[in-house]
């Protein structure tokens, strides 16, 4: 009895003093941050993450107009030969005003969210992001916070985002949303790095407040995209900039308190966050605790750019082996695709999914739901593991037509190659050490990655 009346006055004292607390000082500051989500249900939230292994990207918005060319000028930065063209309004110092004009014209006539889902549902990938408000301040959706948006400024007049959504609904993708947080270059008060901000408008940024970006855009805009377009299965954060720990924490409390399954990823800033965002088209040396993605590029840009010609393409080949190495690592391949101003799919960036769909056709299982097996290591190749089984990716044809594998035997059921035209036996027998040697036919089924499926009991 003593200690159930000394944990209720312990209760009561907490509250009493977090009521204080809260009422103390100026009001106008005074924010109550919920207690951050706890590692249990993070872990579930992220569960159909994990699971997904592959996403895509879509940068879509103003910059694909000029596609990396402004007034017959190449976009400029120093420290690249081909720099991100969605970047243009800050690499020219484009005034704003002069920048808005742009909308005038943006009429994607060509767009196809259905396509577009199809395409991805199509090349194995479980979930969409799309950009609705990238570092230029325009949103690519309908929205009622500010009129700098696709529906109100533009001819084009329809909101690209709710046939997304739809359409990602009606396949089973999952909803992702994209959102520059700290760059947003139609805004004075988004105080960002000076190197990074815009300064060629606002010069001087004495006076303006991020803290009032934050709670008269950001946040309302956030809103919006929680309340009127379905389940969002993540917010994809970019750039937090200047964001504190304190702001960081509250977007992600502010997020959980619409919608509590939806997942957000680090880049909200300071380490907050369920999903831990590598760099760009950065992949780590092995796999992390927490569940990590890698955001890719096909080419240079991520938004549409006429700069990224063939030579600057990743091949069909190397992205597949992207994806083998970070599923292999126990991570997330983000990969890209840069609508052109009719918001049409370059046709490089649809030859390279159709490529990846016919791999994920016939190997999927070996990246849907898997688990790295670090500990196994084979030359020039990777391996993932899903249950009994256990997938071997092998990158190149071994010159003896043979492969050794260093698991028990006696726990070896079956080898298997998966084809086109289905699961074929391999021999294999026990090597003199703890290991299997599995032989192989003269010729792999794809030029990428072929997979060895290994039954164990």
């Amino acid at each position: 009895m003593k200690n159930t009346f000394r944990k209720f006055f312990r209760l009561l004292f907490l509250i009493i003093t977090v009521v204080i607390f809260n009422n103390c000082g100026d009001k106008s500051n005074t924010r109550i941050n919920l207690p951050e989500a706890s590692t249990e249900n993070s872990q579930e939230n992220t569960k159909w993450f994990k699971e997904a292994g592959f996403g895509m990207f879509i940068h879509w918005g103003l910059y694909s107009i000029p596609a990396g060319i402004w007034n017959g000028e190449p976009v400029k930065d120093d420290r690249y030969i081909n720099p991100y063209a969605e970047h243009i309004m800050m690499l020219n110092k484009i005034p704003r005003e002069e920048y808005a004009k742009l909308a005038d014209t943006f009429n994607p006539i060509d767009f196809n969210a259905e396509y577009i889902v199809g395409m991805a549902k199509k090349a194995g990938m479980k979930y969409l992001v799309f950009t609705t408000k990238h570092h230029d301040g325009f949103a690519m959706y309908d929205s009622k916070v500010s009129d700098y948006n696709i529906v109100k400024a533009t001819p084009y007049n329809k909101d690209p985002l709710k046939m997304i959504a739809e359409a990602c609904k009606k396949e089973g993708i999952k909803l992702c949303l994209y959102y520059s947080l700290g760059r947003d270059w139609n805004e004075p008060n988004a105080v960002a790095k000076e190197n990074r901000r815009n300064t060629w408008d606002f010069p001087d940024r004495t006076g303006f407040s991020y803290q009032k970006y934050l709670d008269e855009k950001v946040k309302p805009q956030l809103a919006e995209l929680l309340a009127n377009y379905g389940e969002i299965s993540m917010i994809w954060f970019d750039t937090p900039e200047l964001t504190t720990l304190e702001q960081s924490l509250d977007l992600e409390n502010f997020i959980k308190t619409k919608q509590p399954h939806c997942i957000i990823n680090t880049r909200v800033g300071n380490k907050v966050g369920d999903v831990d965002e590598m760099g760009d088209n950065y992949i780590p040396e092995s796999t992390r605790t927490k569940p990590w993605e890698s955001p890719a590029t096909m080419a240079e840009s991520w938004g549409y750019s006429v700069l990224d010609t063939e030579e600057y393409w990743k091949s069909s080949d190397e992205l597949i082996e992207k994806l083998v190495e970070i599923r292999a690592k126990g991570g997330n391949y983000l990969l890209n695709i840069g609508p052109d101003e009719k918001g049409a799919v370059p046709i490089l960036a649809v030859e390279r999914l159709n490529d990846m769909a016919d791999w994920m056709d016939v190997n999927s299982q070996a990246i849907y739901s898997t688990l790295p097996m670090e500990k196994t290591k084979i030359h020039n190749g990777r391996i993932t593991q899903s249950g009994n089984n256990i997938y071997v990716h092998l990158f190149e044809h071994p010159h003896s037509n043979t492969i050794v594998i260093y698991i028990d035997a006696k726990g070896v059921n079956n080898v298997y190659l998966l084809t086109k035209d289905g699961e074929i036996k391999l021999e294999f027998k026990a090597t003199l050490g703890s290991g299997i040697m599995i032989s192989l036919p003269a010729k792999l089924p794809f030029n990428s990655v072929s997979v060895i499926k290994i039954e164990t009991n």
